[in-house]
């Protein structure tokens, strides 16, 4: 579309971090942008540590400024923005952890800071975690996303399979 197009404007609806993979939501005009409701996204993560409950984080998130330029860290504190985090393991061997995650609210790095406050950091999460041998990027993506199309009236709903990367992470975990 957007090569037959020479007034396209890009339109992101949904953004996602730098290293994390998945679905995400373009608009092809404005007035589609603003009517896109109701968006849900399902995310899929493999962290450190044992994670064989679910989980409700809700701890408020704050962005560090510098000379008032944001930093890249954000931080856990009580004059953050509300943040809520619902955390499902799927499977886990003690040392790797496969959950599902979803949002209530979706601040700017929300997932790795709170599994990293929980001692269960992304595996690969190099800001608030740790490199990793097993993956060269957080091991996150948002795999399922719906939403409310203005046009169609209906509501859609998307998914994608995992990663090879994270595939071969997931046989390790047993």
């Amino acid at each position: 579309y957007y090569k037959n197009s020479e007034d396209f404007v890009l339109r992101i609806i949904n953004r996602l971090d730098k290293d994390t993979s998945g679905l995400m939501i373009i608009a092809k005009d404005s007035i589609a942008q603003k009517d896109i409701k109701n968006i849900k996204k399902t995310y899929f993560a493999i962290c450190e540590g044992k994670i064989d409950q679910n989980l409700v984080i809700n701890k408020k998130i704050d962005t560090i400024k510098n000379n008032g330029i944001n930093e890249r860290k954000r931080v856990i504190t009580n004059n953050g923005k509300d943040a809520e985090t619902y955390i499902y393991p799927i499977k886990t061997n003690g040392n790797l952890s496969l959950v599902k995650i979803e949002l209530k609210h979706g601040r700017t790095h929300q997932i790795r800071i709170h599994l990293s406050s929980n001692n269960t950091p992304l595996l690969g999460d190099e800001i608030y975690g740790k490199r990793s041998k097993l993956i060269s990027h957080t091991a996150l993506i948002c795999k399922c996303l719906s939403f409310f199309h203005p046009y169609l009236n209906k509501t859609l709903f998307f998914e994608v399979d995992f990663p090879n990367d994270i595939k071969q992470i997931i046989d390790l975990v047993k």
